[in-house]
């Protein structure tokens, strides 16, 4: 027996990965590279911002994910986010082929805006 990585194309070859077939707001490929099924509406969002936490969910069965947490000051310029300068890690687990990542939010100034890149790029 040998492990093989899905992608999207294979998984969902009828939806376009830009498309919503769920009609959650979010894409296709979004909600597959989560770890759900976009043509059901999923019950945890990929990306989740809460009282000082940040939980970001990623497929680990996947050829075609890449996931990276960026923050911000501005909105105009973006980098990603390191340990110990912006988060301190609260916890990094797989469960089936997801894997949830959760970290404290450490205090960088007045404001601060966090997104999830998910694409196809390492």
């Amino acid at each position: 027996d040998f492990f093989r990585l899905k992608t999207f194309s294979t998984t969902h070859p009828a939806l376009d990965p830009d498309g919503d077939a769920n009609g959650d707001g979010e894409t296709n490929y979004y909600d597959y590279a989560g770890g759900g099924d976009p043509t059901a509406v999923i019950a945890d969002a990929p990306f989740e911002l809460e009282a000082g936490e940040l939980t970001y969910r990623v497929r680990t069965d996947a050829a075609d994910v890449n996931a990276v947490p960026q923050i911000s000051t501005d909105l105009l310029n973006w980098v990603e986010m390191e340990a110990g300068v912006h988060y301190t890690l609260v916890s990094d687990d797989v469960s089936g082929f997801v894997r949830t990542v959760v970290m404290n939010l450490l205090p960088i100034g007045n404001r601060a805006f966090y997104k999830l890149v998910v694409g196809t790029e390492g």
